[in-house]
């Protein structure tokens, strides 16, 4: 069970980020779970962990939900104007599964659960399109870890990442920036606020050792359950 989240932002401080945002619709709402089906849900975990070892990752999902850890927010050394985290007691962890295509120009898919410390429990999907320094497709399992609730999960933002290959092997490991849209897109830098980072590892076409992307992306959630 993860127990506590802690998020170091001391060397940051020179990121200029906006905390201006734009309200969110209404999300769907969630279903309170009884006492019977979350038992029931837990078992059917603990069943499917027994199969694959690799599906325990789902449970610690919805154990962030059911007991929310410990979060712990290290703020910047300086904090620039605008650079506010979106909440200091909410954290949200996102795993699923993604494609992309690209030939210098691209597109992206992706759909997978989430858990967060304001116990919620649920699904999300979405798709991107944005540049990379490279040409080819591939497809993994990507972690995303937001430093704020589901409602940072849902709508526009966009990302800088990078890919690194592994040698003598088709599988590539990367990480990406998150950030809201910029509220004014014509200053420099542009007004923004860090939403958190994104992991993954996938396997595709070779390509170049390490390339570079820059991505829009669209999201949706669908709560599923709301833990008390």
């Amino acid at each position: 069970m993860i127990q506590r989240i802690q998020a170091n932002l001391w060397d940051v401080d020179r990121i200029n980020v906006g905390a201006q945002g734009r309200p969110l619709p209404p999300a769907p709402r969630p279903k309170n779970i009884q006492p019977k089906e979350r038992e029931a849900l837990k078992s059917a975990l603990a069943i499917a962990e027994h199969f694959d070892s690799d599906l325990a990752i789902y449970r610690d999902l919805f154990e962030v939900a059911e007991h929310p850890p410990l979060v712990d927010i290290q703020g910047p050394a300086q904090t620039p104007v605008g650079l506010t985290p979106a909440s200091r007691r909410a954290a949200t962890l996102a795993l699923g599964i993604s494609a992309e295509a690209f030939c210098i120009s691209g597109a992206g898919m992706g759909a997978g659960l989430y858990g967060s410390t304001t116990r919620e429990f649920g699904v999300y999907y979405g798709g991107s399109v944005g540049v990379w320094t490279d040409i080819g497709f591939s497809g993994g399992i990507q972690y995303t870890f937001l430093f704020g609730g589901p409602g940072d999960l849902a709508g526009v933002s966009w990302g800088v990442g990078c890919n690194i290959d592994i040698p003598g092997t088709p599988v590539g490991a990367g990480a990406m920036l998150l950030f809201t849209m910029p509220s004014k897109p014509y200053t420099i830098p542009p007004n923004c606020r860090l939403l958190g980072y994104a992991v993954s590892l996938s396997a595709g076409t070779p390509g170049l050792p390490v390339s570079l992307t820059v991505q829009v992306s669209v999201a949706k959630t669908k709560p599923l359950l709301k833990l008390r």
